[in-house]
């Protein structure tokens, strides 16, 4: 027989003692949730693939996708090397990093042709004063944007201008004062900081920061407008492999230099110094 509580009133003698529901602990879903994160990522990658030799994996090892309702395939043994790169990418992330960096790819920036008439704009190479190309980290991995990133502030800024009307062309830094013989206003920009860091690439939206100075030189060479301008975004990252990881920095940093660029050209006061 179990175990009884007292009488009180109103109690039937036979009232069988229940003991309070234990409350869940908090931690158990935290790990429900990454199993099912890991789980869902698994089955992405595996459920692409066609059915493998006689449901085996590598050296005979059995394989098997996992997906709802208990139903099982076999997976090939290339799903099985990108899984077993997959993890490999996912222990230096998360366990070490040492090592591990992403050098961010920039997507293309689609160029206009200038209308004929436009008035002609000189546009500078990026100066990049940032004391390092290391911009942040992803987990342990370091994310690098060096040169690329330069460049596709360049031809964002290029592309923006033509829009606006203008004729961009390549012009020579005037801060070094080689400006004679070219009859043009110019622009020079400047990459002050850049920055993309997030703890957890599936559960944390990256942190993602950018600062770039402006400055336009008459046809004097004097400096006529300048003002600083900065973008802040946040993305997320997700799993993928590590070139999946230097596209998706890439593409994400893009975004924040082509806010930060569309802010500038929001700026009348800097428009009307170009003409």
């Amino acid at each position: 027989m179990g175990a009884y509580r007292h009488q009180v009133a109103g109690d039937s003698p036979l009232t069988a003692y229940k003991p309070p529901a234990k409350k869940p602990r908090i931690h158990r879903y935290y790990f429900r949730a990454g199993v099912a994160v890991l789980g869902a990522k698994l089955s992405a990658i595996t459920a692409v693939a066609p059915v493998g030799r006689a449901g085996r994996g590598p050296r005979g090892m059995l394989s098997f996708n996992f997906q709802a309702g208990g139903i099982f395939r076999p997976v090939t043994t290339a799903t099985w090397v990108k899984m077993i790169k997959l993890s490999i990418l996912l222990v230096a992330l998360l366990a070490g990093g040492c090592g591990v960096a992403f050098n961010s790819q920039f997507p293309p920036v689609p160029q206009a042709a200038a209308v004929a008439g436009a008035t002609e704009v000189g546009l500078t190479a990026v100066r990049d004063t940032r004391s390092s190309t290391e911009i942040g980290n992803i987990g342990l991995a370091s994310v690098v944007a060096g040169p690329e990133l330069t460049n596709y502030l360049y031809q964002s800024l290029s592309a923006a201008l033509i829009q606006k009307g203008f004729s961009v062309q390549n012009a020579p830094d005037p801060s070094k004062g080689s400006t004679s013989g070219f009859a043009a206003t110019i622009v020079q920009v400047t990459l002050q900081s850049a920055s993309l860091s997030t703890f957890d690439a599936l559960m944390a939206p990256a942190q993602v920061t950018l600062a770039i100075a402006i400055q336009v030189y008459d046809r004097s060479g004097k400096i006529s407008y300048s003002q600083t301008y900065q973008s802040k975004i946040k993305r997320y990252i997700g799993m993928h492999s590590q070139a999946g990881y230097e596209t998706r920095t890439g593409n994400v940093l893009s975004q924040a230099v082509d806010q930060v660029v569309s802010n500038a050209m929001s700026n009348q006061k800097l428009l009307a110094s170009l003409k």
